[in-house]
């Protein structure tokens, strides 16, 4: 049995310290123990771990690094040291240090966590959903990276995949907090969203439409024909620039859904999340048909009154 070199004891005498919450002096052995033996990769990545967990990134970035420079067989320090570039905001050198990670292993989901944190960073958010995606591949409970793709997807603007990950964060951890405060913020989004497309109390209120495009049998001055007529076409304009809206809003969210449903069926997801989607989906297709029925005889009454008026 070979006897442990004198950095080796030190190094064992710094963990002891550490877990009785001795900090000084455990960072005090960790450096004893480098300067025995520069080359200790255990003693570089436990100081980082200290430095790290006291700011200094810039120590623990150095540290990591040169474990990571005496091991290159190992991807951890790497995986580490990009974190730390990370939280230090120099992403550039978070991509490179993780590419080279996920080089070494490429099933490693920590690695791509951090790589899709890092392409975020560097508002790349196409190429962090794929990093993200590939952590999720290879660890489907790491909530972390399903709960950070669910806010990628908000900024993105894909409110119905935020919802679906944000359910799905919950269902791992159902007192996730942040992914809880999350499904809240796209369903407070969602629902803007909605009155910003949807003519609901605006245009489709059908009892000031009606006062409003009333055909009244009466002579009118070339003045007021002008003016008739210039509000009948600002009225049948919105009416199917709202139309147009909806149309748009309905298309966005036919893909997602066809998407999600994809998705569940090749995955074997929880279907209770599928149906609930689906659910709110088909009432939003029945609501489009009624509002778009109501907004093209409305818009027909109009041009008939135009055409009326034209006489």
């Amino acid at each position: 049995m070979p006897v442990p070199s004198k950095a080796d004891q030190l190094c064992e005498e710094g963990k002891s310290l550490l877990k009785a919450k001795k900090v000084d002096e455990a960072q005090a052995m960790f450096e004893l123990a480098i300067k025995e033996n520069e080359r200790h990769v255990s003693a570089h990545e436990t100081l980082a771990a200290i430095y790290f967990a006291r700011k200094d990134y810039p120590k623990a970035a150095a540290s990591f690094q040169k474990a990571a420079l005496y091991d290159p067989r190992r991807v951890d320090p790497l995986i580490n040291l990009g974190a730390v570039q990370n939280r230090m905001g120099d992403y550039q050198a978070a991509v490179k240090t993780l590419r080279q990670a996920v080089s070494r292993d490429r099933k490693n989901a920590t690695a791509y966590y951090n790589l899709g944190i890092a392409q975020k960073g560097l508002n790349q958010p196409h190429l962090a959903v794929s990093a993200y995606k590939e952590a999720m591949k290879y660890d489907p409970k790491m909530v972390e990276a399903i709960q950070n793709l669910a806010n990628l997807y908000i900024e993105m603007g894909n409110i119905q995949q935020a919802q679906a990950h944000f359910h799905k964060a919950l269902e791992i951890k159902p007192d996730f907090e942040r992914a809880r405060r999350g499904l809240e913020k796209s369903r407070a989004i969602a629902e803007e969203r909605k009155k910003a497309v949807n003519p609901f109390g605006r245009l489709v209120n059908m009892e000031e439409l009606n006062k409003r495009s009333e055909v009244k049998h009466r002579k009118l001055t070339p003045q007021q024909q002008y003016e008739d007529r210039t509000e009948v076409h600002r009225i049948t304009k919105e009416c199917e620039q709202a139309a147009l809206a909806m149309l748009t809003a309905l298309r966005d969210r036919i893909g997602p859904m066809m998407s999600r449903i994809n998705q569940t069926f090749l995955q074997g997801d929880d279907s209770r999340l599928l149906m609930r989607e689906y659910k709110a989906f088909e009432s939003d297709f029945k609501t489009f048909e009624q509002v778009n029925e109501e907004l093209r005889k409305r818009t027909e009454m109009l041009r008939q009154h135009e055409a009326g008026m034209r006489h």
